[in-house]
C-alpha cells in the first residue's frame, strides 16, 4: 500500500504528460477528422462527449499499462484485468460527474471573462 502511494507522484506526471501531449491531441485530431460531422457540429455536447469518451480510452490504455509496470505484474491478462476495470470505473465518472462539473466551472470562468470584456473601458490608440 504504501509502496502505491509512494508511486503516485510519478504517475501523476506521467498521466499529465500523456494527456498533454499525446492522448489529447490524438483524440482531438480523430474526433474531429473521423468522428463528429456536421450534425455533431451543431450541438456542442456531442464535440464534448465525443472527446471525453476518445480521451478515457485512451488514457485507461496508457495508464493501464504504467500501472502493470510499475506492480511489475507485466502480461496480457493483468492488462486486459487493469483496462477492464479502469474503463468500468473512469468512463462512467467522466460522463456523469467529472466532465459535466468540470465544463459548468470553464463555462462560468468564460462566461465572467467575455464579461470583464465588454465591461473594460478601451483604450485609446494614438
Amino acid at each position: 500500500m504504501l509502496a502505491s502511494l509512494a508511486d503516485y507522484p510519478l504517475g501523476l506526471l506521467v498521466a499529465i504528460i500523456l494527456d498533454m501531449l499525446v492522448v489529447g491531441p490524438i483524440a482531438k485530431g480523430l474526433a474531429f477528422k473521423y468522428i463528429i460531422n456536421d450534425y455533431m457540429k451543431k450541438n456542442v455536447i456531442f464535440i464534448g462527449i465525443t472527446i471525453s469518451v476518445l480521451m478515457v480510452l485512451g488514457m485507461v490504455s496508457c495508464m493501464s499499462l504504467f500501472g502493470i509496470i510499475m506492480a511489475h505484474n507485466l502480461g496480457w491478462a493483468a492488462y486486459g484485468h487493469a483496462w477492464l476495470f479502469n474503463v468500468i470505473v473512469a468512463l462512467p465518472l467522466q460522463l456523469l460527474i467529472v466532465g459535466p462539473i468540470a465544463r459548468g466551472v470553464l463555462g462560468k470562468m468564460q462566461a465572467a471573462a467575455d464579461k470583464a470584456k465588454e465591461t473594460a473601458p478601451e483604450k485609446e490608440l494614438d
